[in-house]
């Protein structure tokens, strides 16, 4: 179990005051509630969590939007380990557009019109379109537009494939 340092930038814990909590556990009780029959569907199935809202409840006591997406890990032998995620504040986000973020739904701060690849797209035309859209994550999904993985610059950097080009432009 891991827990980066930027969760003490973002709700004001150290990474050892969270290890060993669930997600709820830094929720209003009412928040955990709402997501926790979405969540169970989720991860019953072993699927993505993909910019899931969800409101926590900052070391100091106020409110801070996440969105939260991660995938699921599985070992060597196809057995489900749990989730790899990030959690990215968007309360800024909330707040900007005159909120209350206390009663605010996923569809009130998701990005709209998400741009995909297949899984079968080419490597160099997902960096184009990362280029071209000023984005550095794109859903990837199979024949079925069923959402299966997503691509970051990390993925690409960490494969050898991005130029110096690609990330100045994004």
């Amino acid at each position: 179990t891991y827990a980066s340092p930027k969760v003490a930038d973002i709700l004001g814990y150290e990474p050892d005051e969270v290890l060993g909590k669930t997600p709820f556990d830094l929720m209003l009780p009412e928040e955990a509630a709402r997501l926790g029959p979405q969540f169970a569907s989720i991860t019953a199935e072993r699927g993505l969590i993909q910019r899931l809202e969800n409101t926590n409840v900052h070391r100091t006591g106020r409110l801070v939007v996440l969105e939260t997406s991660a995938v699921p890990v599985f070992d060597k032998d196809g057995q489900w380990q749990g989730y790899r995620g990030i959690d990215r504040d968007i309360t800024v986000r909330a707040v900007a557009n005159g909120k209350d973020i206390s009663h605010l739904t996923a569809h009130d701060v998701m990005t709209k019109d998400v741009l995909c690849c297949r899984d079968t797209a080419r490597v160099k035309d997902v960096v184009h379109m990362m280029e071209e859209n000023k984005i550095r994550r794109v859903p990837v999904t199979d024949e079925s537009e069923r959402i299966v993985g997503i691509v970051t610059l990390g993925d690409i950097s960490a494969a050898g494939r991005t130029t110096r080009k690609v990330m100045q432009a994004v």
